[in-house]
């Protein structure tokens, strides 16, 4: 049975593979967990395969700003490939999707100020 991924479970593997993103990897798929983790009772931080981005931005040098802007480069690029292969209702509605949840990021960020 695969234990849960808790905080101190979380650092402490970040800590371990920091500069092995390929042993990252494995001990994700190890935990079957998706590329974007939900809070679970397994899964309470949330990881996800995103995290594997983080730690290769991270071991190069990268900032939060810098890594937003890949992300954002990465949606673009995501949703200009899924125009192209299934149209662009399909794309909108991902984008959307996007957009919808930024707003709500947003919303939680205000109300923290």
């Amino acid at each position: 049975m695969t234990e849960p991924v808790t905080k101190s479970v979380y650092r402490a593997t970040v800590e371990a593979v920091a500069d092995d993103p390929q042993q990252m990897e494995a001990i994700l798929r190890a935990q079957n967990l998706p590329s974007v983790g939900e809070p679970t009772d397994k899964n309470p931080v949330p990881v996800g395969e995103w995290v594997l981005l983080h730690l290769l931005m991270k071991q190069n040098g990268h900032d939060w700003h810098e890594e937003i802007d890949a992300c954002r480069k990465a949606i673009h690029n995501r949703v200009q490939s899924l125009r192209s292969f299934h149209g662009p209702e399909t794309a909108l509605e991902a984008l959307d999707s996007v957009i919808a949840d930024l707003e709500t990021a947003r919303e939680s960020l205000e109300e923290a100020t």
